[in-house]
């Protein structure tokens, strides 16, 4: 039997991984699909850029998350690095391009906006960073967002 608490923790990880790269990539190349006038190759330079901008953040600006994990190596200095929150990054750019650039329709451009708030509502929700780690994503992503807009 499946307790409250352990289909409340599967919903909110299930959230949380609309912030994922997958996600991001497959939802970049399904707006090239529906609309041929969308930056398919733009989004994706800014979307690697945005990657490396929070890499190099976190592995600069050591900051521990709600619940410290270890840092031996490199990739685990990657990992356990809260700030920024790059899910909540991944997905404010994403917002950003599909609310702003007038290719999306205004029901898409809301279901996105409650998606961000999911996401970025779940990673502090799953104690993986604090508030102000979820702002320094929604500002990371919305200023890749912005580049976007104004490169299309």
């Amino acid at each position: 039997m499946i307790t409250p608490k352990k289909a409340s923790r599967e919903f909110w990880d299930s959230v949380t991984s609309l912030g994922l790269p997958s996600f991001i990539i497959l939802a970049l190349v399904l707006f090239w699909g529906m609309n041929q006038s969308f930056s398919f190759v733009v989004s994706m330079v800014l979307y690697f850029f945005l990657e490396a901008t929070g890499a190099g953040i976190k592995l600069i600006y050591q900051k521990d998350r709600p619940q410290p994990e270890t840092r031996n190596t490199l990739f685990e200095r990657y990992q356990s690095g809260s700030f920024p929150s790059l899910h909540t990054a991944r997905i404010s750019y994403l917002t950003m391009i599909v609310v702003f650039s007038g290719l999306f329709s205004q029901t898409v451009s809301v279901m996105m906006l409650l998606v961000l708030v999911l996401v970025a509502y779940s990673r502090i929700h799953l104690k993986k960073h604090f508030p102000l780690d979820i702002v320094g994503g929604l500002i990371v992503g919305a200023l890749f967002g912005y580049i976007f807009l104004l490169l299309q």
